[in-house]
């Protein structure tokens, strides 16, 4: 008799850059059946702050006999030690049948503080749902004084959607079903400052965390700067 899916944790790479604890890891299914529509809904990391994902479910993908999918985290790096390990769990749901649970944990040891591979633009989005209506706000992180402004917004996305908002000075383009985005040249958003009004709708009620990116404009050197990167709620994919 075939056995149910068996979810366990894969490779896992960890990073501390002195400020966030980074934890990219693999989920594999080695039971005999396929574990489909994988979700992850929960991550914790000891007692840290989680940072990312803001907002749960996050989709992994389906996994067959031997797959493997890929996670991405991200902790506050307060009260955890360099050189201790510390358990981290995650919770999610699959289909086989119906649908069921999983937990996984594994216990990751917190590498000493190195300075991450390339600049990051400190910034980050928030999203009010509101009658399958999802309105963003923008914020710009960086200290008084920074020479990055925000000057595009990208955001993956899932399901049939309709960019319903656009904020003055900004331009908007979307396929309708894979990104919206918007961008613009001179009402760039600047350091410690915020911008909203980005709002897109779709047929569906639900939400799933997608993917986004914040582009910055380095207004002294006139160029392109640094991008942030994380995930919002977004239109869910149909389950």
């Amino acid at each position: 008799m075939a056995s149910q899916p068996q979810l366990i944790t894969g490779n896992a790479t960890v990073l501390n850059t002195g400020e966030e604890i980074i934890v990219s890891l693999t989920i594999a299914n080695t039971g005999d059946e396929p574990a489909l529509q994988v979700y992850l809904t929960g991550a914790t990391l000891g007692s840290a702050r989680r940072i990312s994902p803001q907002n749960f479910p996050v989709h992994i993908g389906s996994l067959q006999r031997e797959g493997s999918g890929s996670i991405g985290t991200r902790f506050s790096n307060t009260g955890l030690v360099p050189g201790q390990q510390y358990l981290l769990t995650l919770r999610g749901t699959y289909q086989a049948g119906a649908t069921l649970g999983f937990v996984v944990n594994r216990y990751l040891r917190i590498p000493e503080p190195a300075p991450y591979a390339s600049p990051r633009l400190r910034s980050h989005v928030n999203v009010l749902l509101n009658n399958a209506t999802w309105t963003y706000t923008i914020f710009n992180d960086e200290p008084l004084g920074s020479a990055l402004y925000i000057a595009a917004f990208h955001l993956d996305i899932v399901a049939p959607t309709t960019v319903t908002g656009t904020p003055p000075g900004w331009q908007s383009e979307s396929d309708l079903m894979t990104y919206a985005g918007w961008i613009s040249e001179n009402a760039h958003v600047a350091p410690q400052q915020s911008l909203g009004g980005f709002e897109i709708q779709s047929p569906t009620g639900r939400s799933e965390s997608t993917a986004y990116s914040l582009i910055s404009w380095d207004h002294t050197l006139n160029d392109a700067g640094p991008v942030g990167l994380d995930t919002v709620l977004s239109p869910s994919r149909a389950r």
